[in-house]
């Protein structure tokens, strides 16, 4: 019974959302996910109470589902081209970001929360617009060795 058991419920959250995933390989946009997650729940006969029925706690399944599988494509593309046009994957800051986030992600969809969003649209735009280019250079390692 995974009433009342969180991982549980993750676990059928997470069944859902593929199941969504193989109907709408496209998406099915950001308006109507409530309603095809309860479709979902019906079609994997779910046994989670109508009450405990919610969307997957998982960035990435989320935005599969609500943009398919070629606009999460685009979403990372965006997210890693800006990044690798201003060169920040040297840039040890930007690279633990990256890692907090992807990490976050995995259990909750952070950046559709209040604090997850802000979080994350802050610090990126501090390392890719305000982390001078000469500090990235100088602190590599191995050019102290070289001067």
């Amino acid at each position: 019974d995974p009433n009342n058991q969180s991982l549980s419920q993750r676990i059928e959250y997470t069944k859902a959302a593929w199941d969504i995933i193989r109907h709408h390989f496209w998406g099915i946009g950001t308006g109507n996910y409530r309603i095809e997650f309860e479709k979902a729940f019906e079609r994997i006969q779910s046994r989670l109470y109508p009450e405990f029925r919610f969307n997957v706690h998982n960035q990435y399944l989320n935005y599969i589902v609500k943009f398919g599988v070629p606009g999460f494509a685009v979403i990372l593309w965006l997210l890693f081209f800006a990044i690798r046009q201003k060169k920040q994957f040297r840039n040890p800051l930007m690279v633990l970001l990256l890692i907090i986030i992807g990490i976050a992600c995995l259990g909750d969809t952070t950046l559709e929360t209040h604090v997850g969003l802000p979080f994350f649209l802050l610090f990126l735009s501090l390392f890719l617009w305000h982390f001078p280019q000469d500090e990235i250079q100088n602190n590599l390692p191995g050019e102290q060795e070289r001067m």
